[in-house]
């Protein structure tokens, strides 16, 4: 009896071995359902990222169409730019002249030949806010954006632009066919820029407004008459 119960006990019952694989099967339930669980999340997340891309990719296409239709506009509407010269010669190219015999009862600094530009003539109210070169000497450049324009009662075109970068800063022009008149101040450069034509002979000039009167220019209307 003794030799049989010793065998019965040293023999693993059904009962002990159990847990341990109930425990085993849990525990790789558990590894299976978290692999399954991390996988369902990866998945998710990639096609979250899928969809935000998406969308990001759709918001850059429309805002790259509205900028290409924005820049289409814009070069569409671009201003146009008229020079005051004709150009047959550089501005750096023509040569001061002397101010004697003109007619001028006061120091002109600068003096030259002057050709203007004839397509001014056709600048009509639809040129506003288009751009005017006042390219007068090599060392006296500005650009002036139209602000008004009309056809005078003898036919010729009447310009007001105002100056850039310039408090106050105006030129009025008036021009013909074959005759240009130009008047531009910038009162706080103390500069005063004209042109008239006398005699068939156009002349471009510069003075200090400062010194300015009216009676000063050989031809065409004073400035404050404009």
């Amino acid at each position: 009896m003794m030799i049989s119960s010793r065998r019965i006990s040293s023999t693993p019952s059904v009962a002990s071995c159990t847990p341990s694989k109930q425990a085993y099967n849990s525990t790789r339930q558990e590894r299976i359902m978290n692999q399954a669980n991390t996988g369902n999340l990866t998945r998710l997340l990639l096609i979250i990222a899928i969809l935000c891309s998406v969308q990001f990719t759709g918001i850059l296409m429309a805002q790259g169409s509205f900028i290409g239709t924005e820049a289409e506009f814009v070069n569409t509407h671009s201003r146009q730019r008229f020079d005051i010269n004709s150009s047959t010669r550089a501005v750096h190219e023509i040569e001061d002249i002397s101010s004697e015999g003109f007619g001028f009862t006061t120091r002109v600094q600068r003096l030259r030949t002057f050709e203007h530009n004839q397509n001014l003539i056709s600048l009509r109210q639809e040129n506003i806010g288009d751009v005017v070169s006042l390219n007068f000497f090599d060392t006296k450049q500005y650009q002036a954006v139209i602000q008004s324009v009309h056809v005078n009662d003898v036919g010729r075109t009447v310009i007001t632009a105002q100056i850039r970068g310039r408090q106050f800063a105006y030129c009025h022009i008036i021009v013909g066919e074959s005759t240009i008149t130009i008047r531009a101040k910038l009162p706080f450069d103390d500069e005063f820029f004209f042109a008239s034509t006398t005699h068939g002979q156009t002349i471009l000039g510069q003075m200090r407004l400062s010194d300015l009167l009216d009676d000063v220019l050989p031809s065409g209307a004073p400035l404050y008459h404009l």
